[in-house]
């Protein structure tokens, strides 16, 4: 049986693994950018307040970019949550599809009767 099911099997198994493999590389990417953009928000408030002394402008210019950065930071994570539920959503959905289109419910466990 196993070597019958194998030609079906194993692209149904690389098509999961592949998706996986996608779905975790988002997450990751998507944690980097948060971190990234938190530093960098905190960063150029920081340097905005250590150059404020020496040349106003300059210091409030930096002081509100960083700001700026800090505010879509923050306004991005509850859209990349989103982002995230609707991508596990849809994966565990296209996951279920494609078990459903080649196990048919009938003969999955005949040798049990």
């Amino acid at each position: 049986m196993a070597l019958l099911a194998s030609p079906l099997a194993l692209p149904v198994f690389i098509i999961l693994v592949t998706l996986v493999a996608v779905c975790f590389a988002l997450v990751a990417a998507l944690i980097a950018i948060i971190i990234a953009l938190g530093l960098t928000g905190m960063l150029a408030v920081i340097s905005g307040v250590g150059v404020l002394l020496q040349s106003t402008w300059t210091g409030l210019y930096y002081i509100g970019c960083g700001l700026t950065i800090l505010g879509i930071m923050v306004a991005g994570i509850p859209a990349g949550v989103a982002l995230l539920k609707w991508l596990i959503n849809k994966t565990a959905k296209f996951s279920k599809l494609i078990y459903r289109r080649f196990i048919d419910k009938n003969h999955v466990h005949q040798e049990d009767r």
